[in-house]
């Protein structure tokens, strides 16, 4: 039986504008700049959303 030359994985966005979201972080990353502690770390997009 042959496999798929690419999977498809569930992801849910979670929040609006990510991608705007996830460069500003970036930036702010490479200029050492925290806003606040708690959400440096903050996801941006949850894996596997239908296993939920």
């Amino acid at each position: 039986m042959r496999r798929p030359l690419h999977f498809i994985q569930h992801v849910q966005v979670i929040g609006h504008d990510a991608r705007i979201k996830q460069r500003i972080t970036e930036v702010r990353q490479r200029l050492r700049v925290i806003i606040d502690a708690t959400q440096q770390d903050a996801l941006i997009e949850q894996r596997n959303a239908c296993d939920a």
